[in-house]
């Protein structure tokens, strides 16, 4: 994460929207993975799921056509 921010939000090639999304998912992610009795509610995980459509989406079209 601290490459990805270094090397493409700081210089303002991807928004830094997207470093926080990834921050989140890594947190979200760990917190599942590793945190005592943690539940995500189906609502949450809608919105993690579509976090993560739209940071897909965004590192694709940055690969297409990088500035």
């Amino acid at each position: 994460m601290g490459w990805f921010n270094q090397n493409f939000v700081k210089p303002g090639l991807i928004e830094i929207k997207y470093g926080k999304i990834l921050r989140e998912a890594f947190k979200n992610r760990s917190d599942g993975d590793y945190a005592p009795f943690i539940l995500f509610e189906k609502d949450d995980v809608l919105d993690m799921q579509s976090d993560m459509i739209d940071f897909i989406e965004r590192i694709k079209s940055f690969l297409s056509n990088p500035k």
